[in-house]
């Protein structure tokens, strides 16, 4: 199979898509340099999510709170016994 040219595989995926290989260096190294590293943001969402339910939880608990009543007391002694 013919080599495809470097123009059509620029012509196709971009200017920049194109890394030189020069000396014998592992490809992982080559693209370690031409291209950025993804940052890792799954921790950062869980610990953001944990912040947001714990939030949620004590302003639940704060705001509807149940009133007692007069038959809630009744209840636990009947129980109780």
């Amino acid at each position: 199979m013919p080599r495809v040219p470097a123009a059509t595989i620029a012509a196709v995926f971009g200017p920049d898509s194109i890394v030189a290989a020069d000396k014998p260096t592992p490809l992982k190294e080559k693209l370690d340099q031409r291209y950025r590293q993804p940052l890792e943001l799954f921790p950062w969402l869980m610990v953001l999510l944990l912040v947001i339910l714990a939030v949620e939880n004590f302003l639940a608990n704060r705001f509807y709170k149940r009133e007692p009543s007069a038959t809630d007391g009744q209840d636990r002694d009947i129980m109780a016994s």
